[in-house]
């Protein structure tokens, strides 16, 4: 952005003002969220959105000024490029940051993913281990796969889930031999 800006500024002969200043103005607090944002913002997924709308919408701009006054084409596809990349991102980052639940039930476990939800059969179960801080499972094709738990769990919540899970494995295992 700030390239872009300062293109316009130093190649044409009567810049365009409101252009150069509002793409160093949004570059300059694109840089200062990036190093301080976490800090100054603790709501992560609220303030990400909202940087990547002013983004999307400041690239569009980009991209109509530098089609209609600077009849720059190539400029303004790539403008338009970038504005489809940021429009992924923000759906890509709204995705990453949701809560990420293991669902288990009595046909298998839901593991959580970006794209979508895995699921893995009883059948397809070796072991599980549910502990206070993380829930484990390995497969009967030899993966291992971790999650960190977001809760504590008392002891006697531990052994009736582990319990649970276990009957689950014995009830598969007594079908299938």
């Amino acid at each position: 952005m700030m390239a872009n800006a300062w293109g316009v500024f130093n190649d044409t002969a009567q810049p365009d003002l409101i252009f150069v200043v509002l793409q160093i103005a949004v570059s300059i607090m694109i840089m200062a969220y990036v190093l301080a944002g976490k800090k100054l913002f603790p709501k992560v997924i609220a303030t990400h959105l909202l940087f990547r709308i002013i983004e999307i919408i400041l690239l569009i701009y980009a991209a109509y000024f530098f089609y209609s006054k600077l009849h720059m084409h190539l400029m303004s596809l790539l403008q338009t490029c970038s504005v489809l990349g940021l429009c992924y991102l923000s759906f890509s980052e709204r995705k990453a940051f949701q809560h990420q639940i293991v669902g288990v039930d009595k046909e298998g476990i839901r593991l959580p993913a970006i794209d979508s939800r895995k699921f893995i059969a009883w059948k397809n179960v070796e072991n599980l281990r549910i502990r206070n801080d993380y829930i484990s499972v390995n497969t009967t094709g030899n993966r291992f796969i971790q999650y960190e738990t977001g809760s504590t769990y008392g002891e006697t919540e531990l052994d009736s889930m582990n319990a649970w899970c276990f009957q689950q494995l014995s009830a598969v295992n007594k079908h299938s031999s």
